[in-house]
Formats: C-alpha cells, sequence, structure tokens
C-alpha cells in the first residue's frame, strides 16, 4: 500500500513539475530603429510557427514559454535574439543598419570592387580557379563558359590560335567591335594577363549593367581583378606545365610511282601523249635514278605530328600591417608542327613566347591614408617563316608532287648537305621546307605595358 501510495506522489509531483517548466508567458514590447518606432518587423519564436509583426507603432506582443528565443527581423538590418525568461510587457529592441550586402550591388567604372547596379542587370561572375588553366589566352576560355558569350578561333597555329569573342553579339559596326576590358579597373588587354594572376572575373552583358560606361560599354564589358597581398605568411606558388598537341587526321598522299602512273592516265583520257614513257615508268618504281627521279613524302618532311607548349609561372604573396605586395613572372613557350634543320644557323620555326610579370603593393602610410602601386608588363615574340605566312607552306607540301625537283638537286638536301635557300620555280619561288629554315626569317615582337 504504501509502495502504491510513493508512486502516486510521485507522479503527482512530476505532473507539476512538467505543467511549471511549459508554462506560458506573455511577452510585449516596441521595436525602433534610429528614426523611431519601426513598423512591419517579424516576430519569430524560433523552431516553431508561432509569430506576428510590430503594427504601425512598432508595437508587438507574442506569447512564448520559458527558454524559448524570439527573432526580431527586417531586411536591411542586422537579426535581434531574445531569450524568454520571465513575462515582460516593456520589451525594448534597437535596430542598427547592417553593412552586410544582399546580392544587390553597383558598379563602379574605377576601383577594384565590382558591383551589380541594379537587380535587373545581366552580370555573371565566374570562378577564377576554372579560368586558371594553361593557355595561350583567356579569351580561348571564354566560350561555353560564360552564357551570351560568342568565340570564335579560326587558326591553331602559335601566335594566331587567339580567339576572339563577343558579348551578345556586336553592337557597333566600325573598326572596334570587342568588349570593353577593364583590368584593376583601367582598360588593358585580356591576352596580356596570365589566368593565375585573376582574383574575380566579371562580365557586363546589356544596357542597365554597362550604363556607367556609355558608348564604351556598347559591346559589353569584362571586369578583372588581379590578385592583392595579404597580411599572412608569405606565400610562393610555382607551376609549370606542358602541353602535347598531335595532329590526328592528316591526308595520305601517292608515292612517285602511284602518281606517274595517274597523271599518264589522266593525259590519255584528253587523248595526249603520256608524261612519263614506258622506260621511265621503270625508273621510277625500281627507284633506280633518285637525282632525276625522286620520290620525295613532302608531308613527312615538312610537318611533324607532335608539338608542344610550356608554361612557366612562380607568384610570391604576402606582406605586413604596413605594405601588402602581389608579384608574379610568367613565361609561355610555343612551337608549330612545322619540322626545322636545327643544325642550321638559320633556322627559324614558327613559334609565339610570351612574357609577363606584374605587381601590386598596397602601403599605408597613415591610418587614413593608402597608397596602391601597380604596374605589368607583357611582351609577346611572334616567330615567323621567310616568307611571314605558313599558309604558302602548308599549300606547298600538299601540292608538290613527289617527282618534283630542282633543276640542279635530286633531294630536299644539296650534296654537301646543305639546305638550299631556293627550291622550287613555283609558289613565289621558295620551296616548303627552306622557309623556316632559310636568313629571310621574320620575328614581331609586341610589347604592352600597362
Amino acid at each position: 500500500m504504501k509502495k502504491q501510495l510513493y508512486f502516486l506522489i510521485s507522479i503527482i509531483l512530476m505532473i507539476g513539475s512538467f505543467q511549471a517548466h511549459a508554462q506560458t508567458y506573455r511577452l510585449a514590447g516596441t521595436v525602433y530603429d534610429q528614426d523611431g518606432p519601426l513598423p512591419g518587423v517579424a516576430v519569430i519564436v524560433q523552431g516553431s510557427t508561432v509569430g506576428t509583426m510590430t503594427d504601425d507603432k512598432g508595437h508587438f506582443s507574442i506569447k512564448a514559454q520559458k527558454g524559448d528565443k524570439l527573432i526580431f527581423q527586417m531586411m536591411g538590418f542586422k537579426d535581434i535574439e531574445y531569450i524568454v525568461v520571465k513575462e515582460n510587457t516593456k520589451i525594448s529592441i534597437t535596430f542598427t543598419e547592417t553593412t552586410q550586402e544582399l546580392d544587390q550591388v553597383i558598379i563602379t567604372a574605377l576601383g577594384t570592387t565590382q558591383r551589380k547596379i541594379s537587380n535587373l542587370a545581366a552580370v555573371t561572375s565566374i570562378d577564377a580557379k576554372l579560368l586558371d588553366q594553361p593557355t595561350t589566352s583567356i579569351s580561348n576560355l571564354l566560350g561555353g563558359r560564360v552564357a551570351g558569350v560568342i568565340s570564335s578561333l579560326t587558326s591553331g597555329e602559335p601566335g594566331k590560335n587567339i580567339a576572339e569573342f563577343w558579348i551578345r553579339g556586336i553592337g557597333t559596326f566600325g573598326a572596334n567591335s570587342s568588349a570593353l576590358v577593364l583590368i584593376d579597373g583601367l582598360e588593358g588587354d585580356i591576352n596580356s594577363i596570365d589566368p593565375s594572376d585573376i582574383e574575380n572575373f566579371s562580365v557586363l552583358k546589356d544596357a542597365s549593367a554597362t550604363a556607367v560606361y556609355g558608348v564604351r560599354g556598347a559591346n559589353g564589358v569584362v571586369l578583372i581583378t588581379t590578385k592583392r597581398g595579404s597580411t599572412d605568411k608569405v606565400r610562393i606558388t610555382g607551376r609549370v606545365s606542358t602541353t602535347l598537341s598531335h595532329l590526328r587526321r592528316l591526308p595520305d598522299y601517292v608515292g612517285a610511282y602511284d602518281y606517274a602512273t595517274l597523271a599518264n592516265e589522266a593525259r590519255e583520257v584528253r587523248g595526249e601523249e603520256p608524261l612519263y614513257s614506258n622506260v621511265e615508268m621503270d625508273i621510277i618504281r625500281n627507284n633506280l635514278d633518285p637525282d632525276l627521279y625522286p620520290d620525295v613524302n613532302w608531308q613527312k618532311e615538312i610537318v611533324k605530328n607532335n608539338s608542344w607548349k610550356r608554361a612557366y609561372y612562380v607568384s610570391a604573396q604576402g606582406g605586413a600591417k604596413a605594405a601588402k605586395y602581389f608579384l608574379s613572372l610568367s613565361v609561355n613557350q610555343e612551337d608549330a608542327a612545322y619540322k626545322v634543320d636545327h643544325s642550321s644557323p638559320y633556322a627559324q620555326n614558327v613559334g609565339y613566347d610570351t612574357y609577363g610579370f606584374r605587381s601590386n603593393i598596397d602601403m599605408n602610410l597613415t591610418p587614413t591614408t593608402k597608397l596602391y602601386f601597380g604596374s605589368t608588363g607583357h611582351l609577346a615574340v611572334n616567330r615567323n617563316p621567310g616568307v611571314a605566312n605558313t599558309d604558302y607552306i602548308w599549300s606547298a607540301q600538299a601540292n608538290i608532287h613527289p617527282l618534283r625537283l630542282s633543276p640542279y638537286r635530286s633531294s630536299i638536301y644539296r650534296l654537301d648537305g646543305s639546305l638550299p635557300h631556293k627550291q622550287f620555280r613555283i609558289f613565289a619561288g621558295n620551296g616548303p621546307y627552306s622557309n623556316p629554315n632559310q636568313t629571310n626569317r621574320g620575328c614581331v615582337r609586341y610589347i604592352s605595358p600597362n
């Protein structure tokens, strides 16, 4: 009997404790900001569906249990939390404006801050990590990564393998139909910057986004912010990359005997005498006189299936409270798919080399004065063959038949093993193999300081 009595008393005490713990309080008060009472503030009990809003005088009233947390929310202000301890009908909450951006930012014409002009502006930002790839130019990476950007790459030859791009088509007609490119707030060349130097990359596409740039932004605007120094420990970054390009599909040309046979058949169809007699056909077939009837595979002699591109990059980033710095150096070397006689002192293969550096220094002169110093340099060396046009070399190796030879020699080399300057009296008088190796070599250097 005593055990049953004790059990009943325990149940009563537990129910009383539960009712005390779950006691509901009435909470009321007023919400203010710097201008006075603030209407329209949401007051929510965290973790529940209970909530209310302040009236036009900033007053609110809500019921909550002890230990609950009230959340006061208002757009443009930082949330405020209130923990319920006891009943209180004179709560005073004061909001302060927050400096946090809400994805609605403004574009500035100068400076490194890029902000949207309105919530309707067409602005696309690209993760800088997606652009950090060994490439000839950043413009080659934009196609397929940015909506509304059209890119076109018309050649794979070093120096010409730089894509053109347009943002939502062409908005102006004339000498300049390309987009405006701003690097750290100043107009620059997108092809002169190394992808590893980029911190932020944004593309402004419509009129509302490019309005502050006037007519210069008619074809779109590209905003690039380069990396800056930091107050952390010195961080040194290095990268070495090698790219192999391979020609997968090349025409398969016939040899000397097959060519002679086809040439004779073509003559016979037209009712003309054969180009090569039976005796000559036997000489060509058995390769009895390579001096007068050679069998030269010009594609094999001129074109190589593999070409290399090498890229080197190093940067240093660091600083202290007084000054911060970011320094970088980059080198890119790319050769073409043409064979070169490296033993020749006049050898000049097609190639495109670039050299660049960047320096960003931020100094705090006084608590209210900051000095920014930025410098960059870009050197491009474009090596061309003697005729300065590789279209000639490519067409020559395809059009010259294996039996074609000069009046004074039988193969691509002279009898002493040297390479003649003049090979054929066709295609402007120069042979395809001599152009990358002759004395009339071309080299164009472009310097782009900013």
